[in-house]
């Protein structure tokens, strides 16, 4: 039986293509935005532990303070009259800090104006998450959610190809680096805000329940309700537990990778770092997945496979000497002489 093609309609394509924006500021706060940091840091006197120490300290201090917001934006987020003007507000917070942070010249007003900008960021996505119920309906609501991904990622692409190309070929346009940096930091921003003008226009709450008294303290009590009765549903409890875990890791290498190898010369910033940042998706796109969400027909990475109790004997692989399970292989040879079971994402 031949299948139809899927076609998005204008508000899905509208709600996608704030992905295609916010995505753009992700891959710049994970792979441009540590330089820029680092040459601040060290222009300011701190030393290379202690600058490594700040970042760490900023990137822990967004996702705690989104934690204790997060019941409250989404109370406002399912309240009638309420998502569109916040979720306004915490994207115009996140696209004027990304402004903001190329503007900075010392290093503790940048990384202030990073933590604003990145609880923007993460404000704005409880919001746009909870419009997808309104953008389409419960049948499409996967395949939209996974294109949202899929294009995401695709399109940050765009103009993070100009902002590296600026910023490495910055002399020969005559300008720094660190202006280079300032300049590409307002290219994100541009992109971010105009992607998301076609969902400001179109956009238009449908589901959403009455103001209620006492918003804020219901939405607190709700969550108790639902902590007080999740062991009832032992499959969810494990899955958001292993969840949690695993992508506290999967965020600190994110945060900390480029930071841990970025050369204190801006001219000679590890370009493999960079480069590992932006393949990272594509070559292993479970780890930056959307939790809930089907897997993007756009994602092309080989399966993982498990390897229990064996080692793997080829020659020169790093797992030569050490168990392989649950992971990727590294050399794709496999010498067990055992067949290979291949399991799903969450096996």
């Amino acid at each position: 039986m031949k299948h139809e093609k899927f076609k998005v309609t204008p508000l899905e394509r509208a709600w996608i293509l704030y992905d295609v924006g916010n995505s753009a500021f992700v891959l710049m706060i994970a792979t441009l935005v540590p330089i820029f940091f680092n040459a601040l840091a060290e222009a300011g006197g701190l030393s290379s532990v202690d600058y490594l120490a700040y970042w760490g300290y900023a990137s822990s201090v967004v996702p705690v303070i989104t934690a204790v917001l997060g019941p409250i934006l989404g109370t406002l987020a399912d309240t009638k009259g309420f998502k569109k003007p916040i979720f306004m507000l915490c994207l115009f917070v996140g696209v004027a800090g990304c402004c903001a942070m190329g503007l900075a010249t010392t290093w503790l007003p940048f990384l202030i104006i990073f933590i604003l900008a990145k609880i923007g960021f993460s404000g704005s996505l409880v919001f746009y998450d909870s419009m997808l119920g309104d953008v389409t309906t419960p049948e499409r609501m996967d395949v939209v959610s996974s294109q949202g991904y899929a294009w995401g990622y695709i399109g940050s692409c765009v103009p993070f190809v100009v902002c590296l190309a600026l910023v490495l070929g910055s002399g020969a346009i005559g300008l720094s680096q660190m202006t280079a940096l300032s300049v590409a930091l307002l290219i994100t921003a541009v992109w971010w805000l105009g992607t998301t003008l076609p969902l400001l226009r179109k956009y238009k709450q449908i589901n959403y329940v009455e103001v209620e008294q006492h918003a804020i303290r219901q939405s607190f009590v709700r969550i108790g309700h639902t902590l007080k009765h999740l062991h009832e549903d032992k499959q969810v409890f494990w899955f958001l537990l292993a969840f949690f875990c695993y992508i506290d890791g999967v965020y600190t290498i994110i945060d900390m990778a480029t930071e841990n190898n970025i050369s204190s010369d801006l001219a000679k910033a590890n370009a493999s770092a960079i480069l590992n940042r932006i393949f990272t998706p594509v070559l292993h796109p479970q780890s930056c997945r959307r939790p809930g969400t089907a897997q993007s027909p756009l994602q092309t990475a080989p399966p993982a496979f498990r390897y229990p109790h064996w080692r793997c004997r080829s020659a020169g692989c790093p797992r030569s000497r050490s168990w392989c399970q649950g992971t990727m292989h590294p050399c794709h040879r496999y010498r067990t002489g055992r067949s290979i079971r291949r399991i799903s994402p969450l096996g």
